[in-house]
């Protein structure tokens, strides 16, 4: 794979990467590599796995338990890239503190090569997904997250570190704020979640 590019295989034989997520929904979700998938007990009774993912899930959003998440998400990216940037999506709040310290873990995790770089920025504090469902409503939109780019340059390819991925709507304001970009997740709870080939 040439440096500068994003070209990631869509389907995965031994050893590739299988990008997820790829379908149309009401915001052009962009492709996602998660780790794990996100179940909410909400839906179903949970397996002792999907409690697990869940706690590690709400510890990454306090700076903690990153080491599992970070060799679990470094583990996804193709292992030959010479150059990648891992750009750290802001939370509901606007910190990027816990994502910035997933993204530095995993940069640690993949080598040299990995670039972190914060270069998104939320313009006003939002109401969590997490919030809004327990209220019954609806997911904000990609546009309502009010993402700014920030200066910097990026060595291609680009990865937008979150921990979860709800609706995708925050990896898609990401995505247009910076114009390119793919999910980079410890779990995915999106309805169009497919597991990655092991």
């Amino acid at each position: 794979m040439s440096a500068g590019v994003i070209s990631l295989p869509a389907t995965r034989q031994k050893g590739e990467i299988r990008l997820i997520n790829e379908v149309p929904s009401a915001f052009f979700v962009p492709p996602i590599l998660a780790a794990r998938r996100y179940v909410s007990p909400r839906s179903r009774p949970i397996t002792p796995e999907e409690a697990e993912t869940r706690r590690i899930a709400y510890a990454i959003k306090r700076g903690d338990e990153t080491g599992v998440a970070a060799r679990e998400m470094a583990a996804l990216l193709p292992p030959d890239l010479p150059t990648l940037t891992l750009v750290p999506v802001p939370s509901s709040t606007g910190s990027i503190e816990a994502n910035l310290i997933l993204a530095r873990a995993i940069a640690a995790e993949y080598g040299p090569q990995a670039r972190v770089v914060s270069a998104i920025h939320r313009v006003v504090p939002v109401e969590s997904s997490c919030a809004r469902r327990r209220r019954g409503l609806p997911g904000l939109t990609a546009a309502e997250h009010k993402f700014v780019r920030l200066g910097g340059w990026f060595a291609l390819p680009v990865f937008l570190v979150d921990n979860v991925a709800t609706t995708g709507a925050s990896l898609a304001a990401a995505r247009q704020a910076l114009g390119f970009g793919t999910g980079l997740v410890f779990a995915d709870a999106s309805p169009i979640y497919q597991p990655h080939a092991k």
